[in-house]
Formats: structure tokens, C-alpha cells, sequence
């Protein structure tokens, strides 16, 4: 059975939120959204909007296109990679830290 937009989108948030080995609390966090939002896009009760997916692409070091097409949320590596270097950009280089 083909799964609608809301069901993809959902998904795959999951997927790479998971795969960056965030919680939905961090992942709030880095989004300033609650955790409550979190939830329900990774339900499909809600869809982030457009300005959201962009941000959420930005962090995980993909397109938005890779959130809202099926079978793209196989780039653990690329994804784990982008926000571990964030990271270590904010604890580490604080205000130096350049994007």
C-alpha cells in the first residue's frame, strides 16, 4: 500500500532524527519547537510547514526533497556527520564557530 505525503514526511523525520541519534527533546531544542510538535509530525498529525522542512534539511545536511520523497532517508552517514559537526562547532568553537 502507497503511503499519502503526511505518512512519508512523517516517517522519514523519524528516520533521520533517529539516525542522527537525537531525541525528540534535542531535536525540538535545535528546531525551538516542543517536543509535543515533534510528536505529532512524526505521527502524521501534523506536517511541519515549508519554512520548518527547510530548517530541518538544513540541520541534517539534506534537501527538503529528501523529506518528502519516499525511500530517502537512507543517508545515516551523511545525516550523523552534518550534526555531529554542528555540534562540536557549538561546544567547541562557541562564538567562532562559523557555517
Amino acid at each position: 500500500m502507497a503511503m499519502d505525503e503526511k505518512e512519508i514526511i512523517a516517517r522519514n523525520l523519524a528516520t533521520y532524527r533517529k539516525k542522527a541519534g537525537l531525541s525528540q527533546i534535542e531535536f525540538a531544542k535545535k528546531l525551538n519547537y516542543s517536543n509535543k510538535n515533534i510528536s505529532k509530525w512524526e505521527t502524521g498529525e501534523t506536517t511541519p510547514n515549508v519554512f520548518v522542512l527547510r530548517k530541518i534539511a538544513k540541520l541534517f545536511g539534506i534537501s527538503v526533497d529528501d523529506l518528502i520523497n519516499e525511500s530517502t532517508a537512507d543517508k545515516q552517514e551523511e545525516v550523523v556527520a552534518k550534526v555531529n559537526l554542528d555540534e562540536c562547532k557549538n561546544e567547541f568553537l562557541g562564538w567562532l564557530c562559523f557555517y
